[in-house]
């Protein structure tokens, strides 16, 4: 086991070939337990500190306002929205036009072509997410709270659930035990 000489770390861009190969926590060459916040930022980590990545990592989103989409689709409301299995075949969700129309034939929009960049934030107090409309690529962000739209009346008290877990803190925990180091 590699010895720890660092205890926390942030997310650094990370291009193959062209950044330090190290681990952030113990400095080896190799970096098989990287925890990625974005198409090219993650925290360089050996497989012996992956865990130490992935808690520095949703520490860094936690202050940033942001929630990665791995972790927001294991929610209740993003399986009511999306039944099927599979990121790609997501429902088709309704949104609300600028000029007040609903539209639908929107789903969620993956920023990356790999689809490891898609994060909810909260920019003007609410909670947003970025959607796109097939297939004539219009794109746009939405409020969480607009997500109510495309989901029946029963389950409408999951959108009001999910944006009290956005407030509390979807890593809180992870937060808290990254400051606490």
């Amino acid at each position: 086991m590699s010895a720890i000489i660092k205890r926390s770390a942030c997310p650094v861009p990370y291009i193959v070939g062209q950044s330090a190969n190290m681990c952030a926590y113990c400095g080896i060459g190799d970096i098989s337990g990287n925890f990625y916040v974005g198409p090219l930022d993650c925290i360089l980590a050996c497989k012996t500190h992956g865990d130490l990545a992935k808690r520095d990592g949703r520490a860094w989103f936690h202050k940033n306002n942001l929630v990665s989409h791995w972790d927001a689709f294991n929610d209740p409301l993003f399986t009511a929205l999306n039944p099927k299995p599979g990121l790609e075949e997501t429902a088709d969700l309704r949104i609300v036009t600028p000029s007040g129309h609903i539209e639908s034939g929107w789903r969620f929009r993956f920023l990356a072509s790999w689809n490891d960049s898609l994060h909810l934030y909260k920019a003007g107090g609410a909670w947003m997410i970025h959607v796109e409309e097939s297939p004539h690529g219009k794109k746009r962000a939405i409020q969480v709270n607009d997500l109510i739209l495309s989901l029946p009346a029963d389950k409408h008290s999951l959108v009001d659930a999910f944006i009290a877990r956005l407030e509390v803190g979807f890593y809180k925990a992870e937060a808290d035990e990254a400051a606490a180091v």
